[in-house]
């Protein structure tokens, strides 16, 4: 994660539209004005929306770390894969839609790791009125729904209205009448304004469905989550065009190992991007080589605004600049928070997008595994600090080696502690700088100052790091595997050395690591 940094969309797009807060001075409409037509291919539905409609990019699915894993409700899961998209305006008013494709899980509140883990049962057929009150029941947890009630009309779709406890709120299902395919479902909520009340709403909502047309689509038998265990390059390709679908501003450019989801107005940085990662790609495996080259599809979500990003962050996340998520093998990266020049932004956003790629390429590298925080950190801190086209990786400038020395001096006579950090630990409060600059130093001696001088046993610790990682697949784990016959206090001696000598420090940066 990158500071100031650490992923799929949240799993109830619904609830987070419902949240949404209405913003004063905005444009007054009629309920019953149209707005947008949105098609939305996967649900094979096309509809227009209340006035002021935009389609927003849904947050990521945040999940519960547990032994270095994470973790995810069955609930959780299930809704993200039927999930098609969400809409608000300026006036409080929200929407989301979702296709009816899978029957709730058996145990909705167990958790998994992989969706592979679950298992996914599809309709066979168009799912009962028994059944939609069921599934909408665990889809919007905490909403009594009620039985449904019949909308007149002769459009594609045969509506039922399911009343609710939640006032403002309607929710529909639309089965197809003269064609294949799962019923889609639309959930729809407002906050009242002068001259609008909730009849009004309602009659104006239902005409909008009634009037929707229904498109060819697919049936799945099971989702695509993407990445290289959850998918092919084209899934992952797939599934992010779908994300932007109607979308104002975003759009898509490819790498071999990447794909960019972004709204960033300056396809300069983009462009440098793209050159940077597939570069910084083979310097991950110049100095951390995997075992095959067949390492997952990366999605890259760039955005344009601070506040976009901020919108995508599980809790307590809210100090990071990027955030790396091994769940949907996305890299979300944040523009600067504050007012600064474009060559600025441009360099902030390029140093967020190499930490956080090197997270990704580790987690593939060891086998899917969550490296312990001095060893992933210190790395990402590492190679963020690089000139990937040139073959450069770990420069540092006259401000931040003065910074990492200052750090060292103060650092422990024994890095055991340090080393055994979790993430809570590593991440705490006032202490965060402190160990992210501790772990950056480490990393620097041991990935060239080691190795330009000579000491080869520290030189041989991110090797004996990663393998232990790869056969223990816990991060603590592979830690107290390397400890066993690692004298700390040498190594932290070592380290003060090291920092503390210019004539170290200036062999370290002549030092070139050869393929």
């Amino acid at each position: 994660m990158k500071k100031v940094c650490h992923g799929w969309k949240i799993a109830l797009l619904a609830a987070a539209c419902l949240s949404m807060p209405s913003l004063p001075g905005a444009p007054k409409s009629a309920p019953g004005q149209s707005g947008k037509t949105f098609a939305i291919s996967e649900g094979g539905i096309r509809l227009a929306l209340f006035a002021g409609a935009e389609k927003q990019l849904p947050p990521s699915l945040s999940g519960v770390k547990l032994n270095s894993r994470m973790l995810y409700s069955q609930a959780q899961l299930w809704r993200h894969a039927q999930q098609l998209a969400c809409w608000s305006n300026a006036r409080g008013a929200s929407a989301s839609l979702a296709v009816m494709c899978y029957a709730p899980p058996a145990a909705p509140f167990s958790y998994v790791s992989r969706c592979e883990d679950m298992a996914w049962r599809s309709y066979s057929e168009p799912p009962s009125e028994e059944e939609c009150v069921r599934w909408l029941a665990l889809f919007f947890p905490g909403v009594k729904v009620k039985p449904g009630v019949k909308l007149p009309g002769n459009g594609d779709f045969e509506w039922l209205r399911f009343p609710t406890d939640r006032p403002k709120f309607m929710l529909l299902t639309g089965r197809r009448k003269y064609a294949d395919g799962p019923p889609v479902v639309l959930a729809v909520s407002w906050r009242n304004v002068p001259g609008a009340d909730d009849q009004a709403w309602e009659r104006a909502m239902a005409n909008r469905a009634l009037a929707a047309r229904a498109l060819p689509v697919e049936r799945r038998e099971k989702p695509s989550f993407g990445g290289a265990r959850f998918g092919s390059y084209a899934a992952r390709l797939a599934g992010a065009k779908k994300s932007i679908e109607g979308l104002s501003g975003w759009y898509i450019v490819e790498t071999p190992h990447y794909i960019f989801v972004t709204n960033q107005a300056n396809r300069k940085v983009i462009r440098q991007l793209q050159g940077d990662l597939e570069a910084a790609r083979k310097g991950f495996q110049l100095y951390f080589p995997a075992r095959d080259d067949a390492a997952a599809v990366g999605v890259v979500k760039v955005f344009a605004k601070r506040q976009e990003y901020l919108q995508h962050l599980p809790p307590g996340r809210e100090w990071s600049a990027g955030l790396w998520s091994s769940a949907t093998q996305e890299l979300l990266v944040s523009p600067p928070g504050f007012k600064t020049d474009k060559k600025t932004a441009a360099k902030q956003i390029r140093e967020v997008t190499l930490h956080e790629a090197f997270h990704q390429y580790i987690f593939d590298a060891s086998g899917e595994s969550h490296a312990a925080p001095w060893f992933n950190e210190g790395s990402a801190e590492f190679f963020e600090r690089s000139l990937p086209q040139q073959g450069d990786f770990g420069i540092l400038d006259a401000e931040t080696e003065r910074q990492l020395a200052q750090t060292v001096a103060r650092a422990p006579g024994d890095l055991k502690d340090f080393l055994l950090l979790d993430q809570a630990g590593y991440y705490a409060g006032n202490r965060r700088l402190f160990h992210y600059r501790l772990g950056h130093a480490l990393m620097y001696y041991l990935l060239r100052g080691a190795p330009a001088l000579g000491e080869k046993e520290a030189a041989d610790l991110p090797a004996r790091y990663l393998e232990a990682l790869r056969a223990t697949r816990n991060g603590r784990r592979a830690t107290e595997r390397i400890l066993i016959g690692l004298d700390t206090g040498k190594l932290a001696a070592q380290l003060k050395n090291f920092w503390s000598s210019r004539s170290a420090l200036q062999r370290a940066r002549r030092y070139r690591k050869l393929p």
